[in-house]
């Protein structure tokens, strides 16, 4: 039995095992899982199906609209037809690293550099914002009012409190003297600077929006979808099979696709109940219904982004690679998807994307501390990562987040910009207009 092909199966698969035996060498044929999956002819019994399309069908919501912004303005044109040219222009912007890296290497002293060389950037940022020529160190009594940069932190382990405020400012400054809250005053903060806004030249703009081929004066279409993608209790995926089938009626220029995919802590696989390996469940579930799409609607363009908590993805630290380039051909992906980073920040035509596919928003709402808000909660919390110019401004970061501080700068905002989005599980989905 310690031959077996099927010895590194777990679950239900192996227990299947164990009950017939395995075939003599000359009859011999690959398990399930290790058997090559042809893309055109994905093995998906309907009786799986069926199940799972009646969980789904039952939810709550199922097909509905809950919310419409602006509803004022009509609903976008699908007006590709049957088009094949594609329609806009998508970049990652410059400066961009999307190399992969080794995780679980940092050293302390790394991490201590990576924290003190960002307080350092908004020392110098915020001296050239405010006309200030010199900042003081904190940790130092002085007889007039002064002018100090640091990261505001606990002193304490647990949640941040007007109680335990201590401002970490950089090594050159303090010399690792840290002000508590006995003597820091908060009562005034100078607000951050926002970064520029991304510029486009008239000409690029008029190409954009009404050259023949671009849009031709017509409309653009970007839908977004973040996962999971399948229900809890099982791992059919018939929610994503049923987004990509209205993706072929809606046609849409752009759709950008966010993980978790296969998400790692779903309870069947945590268990091991799975009869195929990942690959080919990814294959199979995620990557042909993709595939299918682009061959309905040609025009259109695939953008993927994982989660850290993506099983198939090798990185399950944050910032994240994309999904690597030599695994396309063991998870099926098709040719032409753009596979981007975690977070990414991309052009359109001349709209600038920002999009993190990890939970930011209400990391951001258990850590904050505030007293008499007088801007609404989730404008505040957004507001956050625009003024820290950061896709995850916390540290120390949330509960079974790996945050590589090494590689903090892959999350730093290039530019302001002009769609920021940040999927919620724990939060009400909202829209806000700056």
């Amino acid at each position: 039995m310690n031959s077996s092909p099927s010895s590194s199966r777990t679950g239900l698969a192996l227990k299947k095992k164990l009950i017939n035996p395995a075939p003599s060498r000359k009859e011999h044929q690959l398990p399930p899982q290790q058997q090559p999956l042809k893309p055109e002819e994905p093995q998906i019994s309907n009786e799986e199906i069926n199940a799972g399309a009646q969980s789904f069908a039952s939810g709550e919501n199922h097909g509905s609209t809950v919310y419409t912004f602006n509803p004022h303005i009509d609903v976008a044109r699908t007006s590709q037809s049957s088009s094949t040219m594609k329609r806009c222009e998508i970049k990652l912007l410059d400066d961009q690293n999307c190399s992969p890296y080794r995780y679980m290497r940092e050293k302390l002293t790394d991490k201590i550099e990576a924290l003190d060389e960002r307080i350092e950037y908004f020392i110098n940022l915020f001296k050239k914002c405010h006309n200030i020529k010199e900042i003081f160190d904190p940790s130092r009594p002085n007889q007039e009012p002064i002018t100090t940069v640091g990261r505001i932190c606990c002193d304490s382990e647990g949640k941040l409190n007007t109680s335990s405020i201590m401002l970490e400012s950089s090594q050159n400054l303090v010399d690792g003297i840290n002000v508590t809250g006995n003597v820091l005053d908060v009562s005034k903060i100078y607000e951050l600077p926002l970064l520029p806004m991304p510029v486009t030249s008239t000409a690029a703009i008029t190409n954009y929006n009404y050259g023949k081929a671009r849009l031709n004066g017509g409309d653009m279409t970007v839908v977004v979808a973040a996962g999971p993608f399948t229900m809890e209790s099982n791992l059919d995926f018939v929610p994503f099979a049923q987004l990509m089938e209205n993706m072929k009626s809606v046609k849409p220029d752009v759709l950008i696709l966010m993980g978790p995919f296969i998400e790692s802590n779903h309870a069947l696989i945590k268990s091991g109940e799975i009869d195929y390996a990942l690959e080919t469940i990814f294959s199979k579930f995620i990557s042909y219904p993709i595939r299918q799409f682009i061959k309905s609607s040609p025009a259109s363009q695939v953008i993927m982004i994982p989660s850290v908590k993506d099983i198939t993805h090798y990185g399950a630290v944050f910032p994240q690679p994309p999904f690597e380039q030599t695994l396309n051909h063991s998870l099926g992906i098709p040719p032409g998807v753009l596979l981007y980073p975690n977070p990414a920040q991309f052009r359109i035509n001349e709209i600038v994307f920002g999009v993190g596919a990890n939970e930011i928003i209400s990391h951001l709402s258990a850590a904050e501390c505030q007293r008499n808000l007088t801007t609404e909660r989730m404008v505040q919390l957004c507001r956050h990562v625009l003024e820290q110019q950061s896709f995850y401004p916390i540290f120390p970061p949330y509960t079974g987040v790996n945050l590589s501080l090494t590689h903090s700068n892959r999350l730093q905002l290039k530019v302001l910009p002009d769609v920021l989005i940040l999927p919620s599980r724990h939060l009400h989905y909202f829209v806000k207009v700056r």
